[in-house]
């Protein structure tokens, strides 16, 4: 079998464009989850891009992230919509590009045969921006028709089992131990690859570090859960109030049912001050504060100095407060 190394991956969209919607689910929160299990056995360099206010904003990052890498196999997570009547599994590649094609279908093949999906086939493109503007050979993976209720219920049952067919087509090997989901099933270590990513693989011992852009996306929020030991690290801030000097916060789940977030919650008890749970003007002013930069209250766009501060924090393996 031929054997791809896949150097990148990411997600399309973000929480400021969060691309398609159905049976209560958001496209960029259903392929953060694939994409994280793609970068966990591949060790892809993540280029999923939180930063963007506008979906074109959003592409441009990402291809630039890509293209910082260079010539290699790419790999973008989406999620299709149409009428809530489509469904099927597809994966878009570059027309012309009969490396990308083949890929492209031999992931078509192993993911519908693992899972049941309708196999709608690889699909020859020369217009999506991720595939047209990045070097070297990349495909998009449409995981199914968001607003398909049958296509969501085959990939809620059988998202581990879909994700280790698509990296077996590209020569890693993979085991899973069921087909739900939620039942533990992992993927393993990839096989060897002939060749060697052009940028230095992360040690499985470190974190990968993050990008000091500013941006509390859901990467951000993850790492802050595992360096302050939160029981849960899903990379939410959950049940937030939105106003207008927290709705920056990319990986805040705002509702109005003022529970709060464990995560703000224990900031609030380092900082000595109400314990809400919310990350309202008076949090976000004693954050800055005590990192000493400009006090507003305000999460800003599309850089936080406060962000940033508490980024550098956790990529050295602190608690920012």
């Amino acid at each position: 079998m031929t054997k791809y190394n896949n150097s990148t991956s990411h997600r399309g969209h973000n929480a400021r464009t969060p691309g398609a919607a159905g049976n209560g689910l958001r496209e960029h929160e259903v392929a953060q989850t694939i994409h994280e299990k793609f970068i966990k056995v591949t060790k892809a360099v993540d280029c999923t891009d939180d930063a963007g206010t506008t979906a074109n904003a959003n592409l441009v990052n990402i291809v630039a992230k890509m293209n910082r890498v260079g010539i290699s196999f790419h790999v973008s997570h989406h999620l299709n919509a149409f009428n809530g009547q489509a469904n099927g599994f597809e994966v878009w590649y570059f027309a012309g590009n009969e490396t990308a094609r083949k890929l492209a279908q031999a992931i078509c093949d192993e993911v519908c045969k693992a899972t049941g999906w309708v196999n709608r086939g690889a699909k020859a493109t020369t217009s999506l921006y991720v595939i047209r503007a990045s070097v070297g050979t990349a495909v998009l993976i449409e995981w199914g028709f968001i607003d398909s209720k049958r296509d969501m219920d085959i990939l809620s049952g059988k998202m581990d089992d879909a994700v280790n067919a698509a990296l077996k087509a590209m020569g890693y090997s993979a085991s899973s131990g069921g087909s739900n989901n939620g039942g533990g099933s992992t993927v393993t270590t990839p096989t060897p690859q002939p060749t060697p990513s052009p940028t230095p693989t992360p040690s499985p011992t470190q974190p990968t570090q993050l990008a000091v852009d500013g941006s509390l996306g859901p990467l951000t929020a993850r790492r802050w859960q595992e360096v302050t030991k939160m029981q849960i690290r899903d990379g939410r801030i959950s049940h937030q109030w939105r106003q207008a000097q927290n709705q920056n916060i990319h990986a805040a789940v705002f509702d109005k049912t003022l529970i709060g977030s464990n995560l703000i919650r224990d900031t609030q008890r380092r900082l000595g001050i109400k314990q809400d749970g919310l990350c309202g003007p008076q949090t976000i002013t004693a954050m800055q504060r005590a990192k000493g930069t400009t006090a507003d209250g305000f999460i800003s766009a599309p850089q936080s100095q406060l962000v940033m501060a508490i980024q550098q924090d956790l990529n050295a393996g602190r608690s920012p407060f």
